[in-house]
């Protein structure tokens, strides 16, 4: 096949989708400030594919309600609202004190161990606040939500949960449209249709251990749900399920897989390293996987059909690690230190690792200075992208073109 085949077949491939386009977002707890700045500078550039799919995990369930909630606005006043939401969150928004917190589900558990009480921590940290305000029309405005589904200006706003003991995927969904999508057995996901509210969005982002698990449905007897990132954290086969013709996916982590030549082989990896390492797998790895099995059905399949992507997200591994470093530097420098008792606490915690702490630290650091650093992280890597590509067909073509071209380069001698 020519060089010129490759170039039409790229092409077609990645033009501006005819047909629905959904935005998928992952979920990164504290790292979904990062999300927002990204889809703040791009979706105003997306005139003619702007997403009505949205859907969403953890943090890019709250990310994806967030948009619907704006859908209503033109795209580049619901881009400059998406980020004054974000930058409205504080840790108290969020969570209870951490020091208490810790000494209650230590206190449960060693009560437990002892047979004193019946009563076994289900979390580390207090996640009340946050349901809270996921309810408050300061940050989501659910109203405007189901306003805009009615209208039909979203098509479908969905998030992803997982079902804690069987483990299965719970896409509870929420569309205008009369349809009802069968389980996916291959991926064990399920999907559930309802009216969505902010428990549901809660649900999707119960990091387990340390968020206590959701329970959904009648009082006492409904199932319990936690982070839908455990077992998938970028929702792309629910998107396509929901008719998706083109995805616009946004992550806190790289498309490409860590490098073997970047780790340090002296230094001992400790348990805070291990804890690290799983968390890329769960949010990282099958996400890179899956975006790659798309890239290659489009690039087999030469069919108008095939799914272009547009993929927004950082270019290293650690890249949103890096400004969790810097904002916890000035958070705690000189007297300012004594002001925060509860990230004293937890980056105390999170010493045995100087190398882990920044990303385990960036998951749950939702303070001023790191989520305004994070929104800012992310409109740079956007402005970036943007100015490679400036045309609307050029960020749609610009995945499968690079795909493209590193699939026919020969293989480098060793």
């Amino acid at each position: 096949m020519s060089d010129h085949d490759d170039d039409v077949r790229a092409a077609r491939v990645g033009a501006v989708p005819e047909g629905p386009v959904a935005i998928v977002l992952t979920g990164a707890g504290a790292r979904g400030a990062y999300e927002a700045g990204f889809a703040s500078s791009l979706l105003p550039r997306l005139r003619r594919s702007r997403p009505t799919i949205l859907v969403g995990t953890s943090a890019g369930a709250i990310n994806a309600a967030l948009l619907a909630s704006l859908a209503h606005m033109t795209a580049d006043d619901a881009s400059r609202e998406l980020v004054e939401r974000w930058q409205r969150i504080h840790k108290e928004m969020v969570l209870g004190p951490v020091s208490l917190s810790l000494l209650r589900a230590g206190a449960q558990y060693i009560a437990g161990l002892f047979g004193i009480v019946d009563l076994n921590p289900m979390s580390l940290l207090d996640t009340r606040p946050l349901l809270a305000s996921l309810k408050s029309s300061t940050l989501i405005d659910w109203n405007s939500i189901h306003s805009n589904i009615n209208s039909k200006i979203i098509d479908t706003l969905a998030v992803a949960t997982t079902e804690s003991n069987s483990g299965r995927t719970k896409i509870f969904y929420q569309s205008h449209q009369d349809m009802t999508i069968g389980s996916d057995e291959a991926r064990a996901i399920d999907y559930v249709r309802t009216r969505l509210s902010a428990e549901h969005v809660l649900a999707s982002a119960s990091i387990p251990v340390l968020f206590r698990p959701t329970r959904i449905g009648a009082q006492d007897r409904g199932p319990f749900f936690v982070d839908g990132g455990l077992r998938l954290n970028a929702p792309l086969a629910p998107a396509r399920a929901f008719g998706a013709k083109g995805l616009v996916v946004i992550s806190t982590d790289s498309r490409w897989y860590g490098a073997s030549a970047a780790m340090n082989i002296r230094r001992i990896p400790t348990l805070q390293d291990h804890i690290l390492q799983i968390l890329r797998m769960i949010t990282s790895d099958r996400m890179v996987e899956e975006v790659r099995v798309l890239l290659e059905q489009g690039e087999e399949s030469r069919a108008a059909g095939a799914i272009p992507i547009i993929f927004g997200g950082p270019s290293g591994q650690d890249d949103v690690g890096s400004v969790a470093a810097r904002a916890v530097e000035d958070i705690l420098r000189g007297t300012r230190k004594f002001k925060h008792i509860d990230l004293r606490l937890v980056y105390w915690l999170t010493s045995m690792s100087p190398y882990s702490r920044p990303d385990v630290l960036s998951y749950i650091l939702f303070e001023p200075q790191f989520i305004s650093a994070a929104i800012q992280a992310g409109i740079q890597d956007a402005e970036e992208l943007i100015a490679d590509h400036p045309t609307e067909s050029g960020l749609w073509r610009v995945l499968s073109e690079k795909f493209a071209r590193n699939r026919n380069r020969p293989p480098t001698s060793t």
